[in-house]
């Protein structure tokens, strides 16, 4: 599950027709390795949780100490989108695999 799961995430990052890809990918996958809820369940809450917890940490505080470099402020609010990004992912998924 959890090759899968990155690789859809890996995918989404990457590919600009993200949930046409995914979608394919999962159709693919279940024909030969039927998901299981909890798999279902696994592989979403991978993809919702903020891999770069560690990158927005040390940037925010950076970001609150301002002794630092400037353009750490812009990194911040990057790794934010992103994690934001992930959540129409999280949405696309939960709606595929009809929970």
């Amino acid at each position: 599950m959890y090759d899968l799961a990155k690789l859809i995430s890996h995918i989404y990052k990457h590919d600009t027709i993200q949930d046409q890809s995914i979608l394919y990918l999962l159709d693919t996958y279940q024909e030969y390795f039927p998901l299981s809820s909890s798999d279902k369940y696994w592989i979403l809450t991978y993809i919702n949780y903020p891999h770069d917890i560690w990158k927005l940490i040390y940037i925010y505080y950076l970001v609150k100490n301002p002794q630092e470099l400037k353009d750490i402020e812009y990194k911040y609010n990057q790794l934010l989108k992103q994690q934001e990004k992930s959540d129409g992912l999280y949405q696309t998924l939960y709606t595929y695999f009809n929970l």
